[in-house]
């Protein structure tokens, strides 16, 4: 059966233009703002053309490198808001940078017991 609905409005060479986009340090999201079309068109492209899910999987990877590089900077003493750099890296590069929770196999429950005086409250 043939798909019926509005035509795409996805373009081959969005391949190359999420790349540079995101080698900015933006968005998938920002993207789809760009080409003027809701970040769930975008992630449907991705599902429907090889070449798009490949580009926004390299594009991820160039925000990454972007903010990293961005963190080193300000690390390094230069200029830079480090609290931006750390949401964008918690945001965009989730893989890699989110704050882990993890559970550790058959570990019994406990209580955190904080004494009155010991941490007054100010």
């Amino acid at each position: 059966m043939a798909k019926t609905g509005r035509p795409s409005k996805y373009r081959a060479d969005f391949c190359k233009a999420v790349i540079e986009h995101c080698a900015q340090g933006m968005s998938l999201a920002s993207f789809a703002a760009r080409v003027r079309v809701n970040r769930d068109t975008i992630h449907q492209w991705a599902r429907d053309h090889d070449d798009f899910s490949e580009a926004t999987g390299r594009a991820k990877a160039a925000a990454c490198l972007f903010w990293e590089g961005i963190a080193l900077r300000i690390a390094d003493g230069g200029p830079g808001n480090a609290r931006l750099a750390m949401l964008a890296l918690r945001n965009l590069c989730s893989d890699d940078w989110a704050p882990r929770r993890e559970a550790v196999a058959g570990s019994q429950p406990f209580e955190i017991v904080v004494a009155p005086d010991c941490c007054p409250v100010q």
